[in-house]
This record gives C-alpha cells, structure tokens and sequence, in this order.
C-alpha cells in the first residue's frame, strides 16, 4: 500500500516540478517584455508551486520511512538550481527570439518591410503578406520556390542578383542587394533586400531569413532630381552638364582605340523673329521639335545637348573620318530648313548654322574641341547661315586659336 502511495507521490510531485518550471519560463518571458505586473503575480504562484513540490517530495520520502536527517536537502537544491539555470537561459533565448519576431512582424503590418525564409535544402520559399503586396501578388499566384521569385524579377536585374544569392550561399557575403522586380501589371518597382545565410557544421548552407522593403518612390525621387541636374527641363536633352561628362568619357576612349570623335555646334537662324512675334510659348514649342528632328538623324550611340537658348551640340563618339561627321551635319541641316508646321495654321521657317570640330584632328582635350567647334560655327553664320563648316586648322585667323 506505502509502495503505491509512494510512487502516486512521486508522479504528483513529479508534475508539480514541472509545471512550476513551465511557470518560471513564462516568468522570464514576461520580465523580458516588460509586462511587470503580471511577472509578479505570477512570481507568488511560482513560489508556492515550488513550495508544494518540495512538500510532496518530503511526503514522498516520509513515506519511505526516511529520517528527517537523512533528507538529501543540498542534493536536492543543486538539482533543483540546474534545472533552473538551464531553463532561464532556454526562456532568455526563446524571450530575445519573440522580441525580435515581434518587431519584424510589427514592420511588416506597419507594411514597411516584408518577411521571407528560404529553406534551401527543401527549396521552400515562405512569405509574410507584405512580401505579396512588395511583388504585386496574390498568394495563390505565387508557387513557394526560388524559380517562382526569380521570375519576377526585372530582366536587366536578374544575372546580378542570382549571382548574389549564390555569394551568400558559399559564404562570400550576406545577400544584400538592391533589384527591380516586374508586376504583373508590368509596372517596375524597386526592392531593397537584407538577410542572413545559416549553415551547418560542414558549411553546407541551409536556409536565409531576411526581409524586403520597397525603393520605388525613394528611386523616383532619386531619378527626377538626375533629371533636373543632367537634363534640359524643356526638351528632356542632355545639359551642358552631362554633355561634358559623356565627352570627357568619350575622348578617352578614343584615346585608347585610336579613333575620332566629332563635335557638331549648332545655332538655330531667324529662332529671335519668332520669339520676339509669336511670343516664348510658341518658340518653346518650336525648341522642341527641333530637339525631336536632331535626334532622328543620330545613331543611338550619339548624344544631342542643348547647352542654351537655341544653341545645341551633338556628340558623334565614334567616327573614322572627317566626312561622316559632315554627313550627318548636313543631314541634321537640311532637315531643320524645312517648314515647322505648329499648331493651328502657323507654320514657321527657321534654318541653321553648324560648325564641326574633330579630336585629335582639332583639339586633344575637351575645352579645345568646344572651344574651336562654337568658332567653326560662328564661321557659318558669316559665311551667310544655314551652312554647315568645319574648323579650318590651317587658317592664319584660327591658328591664333590653337596656339
């Protein structure tokens, strides 16, 4: 019958020990997250559980007909302090993991940030539901494996950032790279991702953990500010600004593959008349057709600017021969002379002055070939407008150019 009783004890106390560790997990996770006032409630529960747990166990061995003196306390408060000490360091992790849990899934309903894991091993992709909204997709859309995620990506962005993902699986670096992907609707967006890569013991890696998070308008912000510094805000051309920066590259390259480039200075005749009769509107509209026929006569290769006022410049990069630069800047001369027909019945003719200039032909750095290419131009405008000439090296007047 005491044997019975005995082992009845012994499970009950059993129970007790373990739900009062249970309980002193749960005391640790309210203590991590600050929910004080609960950790102290519970704290008295605690105490007493522990309380019946050494009282069941004393019954248990009073039971057995132990002597009081023979009771194992220490033994029995080491075992106890091991278990413990092993349980609040499992409820610190498991506390320090919820918090950080927390806050990702706090961001990503805040949809700032969108939530991925990839286990490799098994080829399971698992997201959030920001991560669908990131990609434009509903979820039955969406297959759960690399494949379905690298086919939203955006053509251009796709070689670049496959390589990454393969960096971060060898160990190289964490995948952290910046891509476009292509809604369905074929709308691009710009994605901004960060993670971690596990592994095992043997460096084979087994699952990335990381997050998503939208660049779209801080791009578009981005690319309408580039706009505003490098481009003309009426015709949407290259400015001055980057027309040096596309020269200065260009006349490097020449350098180095023994070729020529050509400038083409170009300035609108009878552009003045038409502002002063018709008003700024109207010569604004007329600027812009003009920039639309230039570039109908270039290569893709080659850049139109305007540099100001009526005043345009093209940049023929790659050029064999002084005659193909005059080619195209009779080309782009007779097409300017035809009539502009505007809108309504006004129809306005203008014409205009070029004048080509050659590296190394004429000049060797960029200054210089501006330099003698606005002074070829202005050549044709004495010589009579709508002409195109070419710098003349060996002119007494333009040699004190070149000096």
């Amino acid at each position: 019958m005491i044997s019975h009783l005995s082992t009845l004890l012994v499970l009950i106390g059993l129970s007790i020990q373990v739900a009062a560790l249970h309980l002193l997990r749960r005391l640790i996770l309210l203590l991590s997250t600050g929910h004080l006032r609960q950790m102290w409630s519970g704290m008295a529960g605690l105490i007493v559980v522990f309380i019946a747990g050494y009282i069941g166990y004393i019954i248990v061995l009073w039971g057995q007909q132990t002597k009081w003196s023979d009771l194992p306390i220490p033994g029995i408060f080491l075992f106890g302090a091991i278990f413990v000490w092993m349980s609040i360091r499992l409820s610190l992790r498991t506390a320090q993991d919820t918090q950080r849990k927390n806050r990702l899934e706090e961001a990503a309903s805040a949809g700032d940030v969108g939530i991925w894991e990839w286990d490799v091993v098994s080829n399971k992709l698992v997201w959030d539901k920001v991560m669908y909204q990131l990609y434009g997709l509903r979820e039955s859309d969406f297959g759960g494996a690399y494949e379905a995620w690298a086919s939203a990506l955006h053509p251009e962005d796709k070689e670049r950032t496959e390589n990454e993902i393969q960096a971060a699986l060898r160990g190289e670096r964490e995948y952290a790279p910046e891509f476009r992907v292509v809604w369905p609707d074929g709308s691009i967006h710009y994605i901004k991702a960060v993670s971690h890569t596990t592994f095992d013991d043997q460096g084979k890696p087994l699952r990335m953990v990381g997050v998503n998070y939208d660049l779209t308008e801080q791009k578009n912000i981005q690319l309408e500010l580039n706009n505003l510094a490098f481009y003309d805000r009426l015709t949407n051309l290259p400015n001055r600004r980057l027309l040096d920066d596309r020269l200065a590259q260009s006349i490097a390259l020449a350098k180095r593959d023994y070729h020529k480039i050509a400038l083409l200075f170009i300035d609108l005749d009878k552009f003045k008349p038409v502002n002063d009769t018709h008003g700024h509107a109207v010569g604004d509209l007329l600027l812009k057709h003009v920039s639309e026929r230039i570039q109908k006569c270039l290569r893709a290769s080659d850049t139109v600017s305007r540099i100001g006022g009526d005043e345009f410049v093209v940049l023929l990069p790659a050029i064999d021969t002084v005659d193909e630069a005059v080619k195209v800047a009779e080309k782009i001369r007779a097409t300017l002379e035809h009539p502009f027909e505007m809108d309504g019945s006004l129809i306005l003719d203008i014409s205009c002055s070029i004048g080509v200039a050659l590296y190394p032909d004429h000049a060797v750095n960029a200054r210089g070939l501006m330099l003698l290419g606005d002074e070829a131009m202005y050549k044709a405008k004495k010589a009579g407008r709508n002409a195109v000439v070419v710098f003349d090296l060996f002119s007494n007047e333009n040699r004190e150019l070149t000096d």
